[in-house]
Order: C-alpha cells, then structure tokens, then sequence
C-alpha cells in the first residue's frame, strides 16, 4: 500500500501536469484536456477505454502492430506504443495532440 506522502506527491505531480496541459487557448483542445488527462495520466497500456475516450472526441484510432496511430480528419495526430516503457508517455501524448491543434488551427485561419 502507498504511503500518504507518496500519494499526496503524486496528486501534486498531477496537479502540475493539468496545470501545464491547460496553457493552450485552443478552446476545442481544452475541452480534450479533461477527458484525455483522465485516461492518459500514468499512461502504461493501451485499452479500450483510452480507444473510447480518443473515438469520443472525434479521433480515428487505428492499431499497427505493437503501435497505436490516431487520426483527425485524415491528419496524423499522434503515434502511440500499445505498452509504453515510459511512465510520461500519456504526458508525451498529449503534448503532440496540442502542438497537432496549433498546427491544425494555424491552417484554418
């Protein structure tokens, strides 16, 4: 069982992570945020409730071998590890979604 100082680091480390994810003024991206960080935070396997989550907010998913690519109106978003060896990937994750949303927005202006 986990301690109570480590649970309390983890909920500030969590807390830091929404911080940052939020900077964006993307108003599509930040209604995202909330579901993605939900399902991505601490990120290890790739399930069905990450695939839901992205199908929910308009994404196609698509698995490739030990990879996972996921597609917005035909544009490549990000790719994926199904099990990443990384505990930041969910953090990586949505990192790469934000910069695809401020590509994505700079082209529709």
């Amino acid at each position: 069982m986990a301690s109570i100082a480590a649970i309390n680091i983890k909920k500030e480390k969590y807390g830091v992570f929404m911080r940052q994810l939020v900077k964006s003024n993307n108003e599509k991206f930040n209604e995202q945020v909330v579901e993605l960080t939900k399902v991505l935070y601490g990120y290890r396997k790739f399930n069905t409730e990450i695939q839901n989550t992205l199908e929910k907010l308009g994404y196609r998913v698509e698995k490739k071998g030990t990879h996972v690519k996921c597609y917005y109106k035909n544009y490549l978003v990000v790719t994926m590890a199904s099990t990443p060896s990384d505990a930041n990937a969910g953090h990586e994750i949505i990192r790469h979604i934000r910069a695809f949303w401020e590509k994505y927005d700079s082209k529709q202006e």
